[in-house]
């Protein structure tokens, strides 16, 4: 889920004026797995393109909570963008397997040449993500099956 989770979570945070470098925000931070390698990684990679200036964004913060229902979910919903304050789990993910990512704005400078449909390998497709979801831009999208 790194590359997709990544290539997801580039939030712009500042419109480019014409070849002005883009904004570009990481979103990292903790969980049960290794977080810490692929950021500085991730970072280089987009740099390195020469497109975009990044920051990084650790969360939650030193102490804080790392999601619950008092936060917003991101959701694409009938064909467009809203936020869901309904209560309920959060962070959930079912067993690897490869599904498809639809890019909701293909035109967007990180989006811009992938296909409008595309298999990702083999990973864990999260759902019910809780966080500050507000000034972002929903780049794609997957669904999975949960079982009842």
């Amino acid at each position: 889920m790194q590359v997709l989770a990544a290539a997801l979570a580039f939030l712009p945070i500042a419109p480019a004026a014409s070849g002005a470098p883009i904004r570009a925000l990481i979103v990292d931070g903790k969980d049960n797995h290794a977080w810490q390698q692929p950021t500085p990684v991730l970072k280089k990679i987009v740099e390195d393109a020469g497109r975009f200036t990044v920051d990084v964004a650790t969360a939650p913060p030193k102490g804080g909570r790392q999601s619950g229902p008092e936060a917003p979910i991101a959701r694409w919903r009938d064909g467009r963008q809203v936020l869901d304050t309904t209560e309920g789990p959060c962070g959930r993910h079912g067993a690897r397997k490869p599904f498809p990512v639809e890019m909701r704005d293909p035109e967007h400078p990180i989006a811009k040449g992938l296909p409008t449909v595309w298999m990702h390998a083999a990973d864990e497709l999260y759902n019910h993500l809780f966080g500050p979801a507000r000034e972002l831009t929903i780049l794609g999208t997957a669904e999975v099956r949960l079982r009842q």
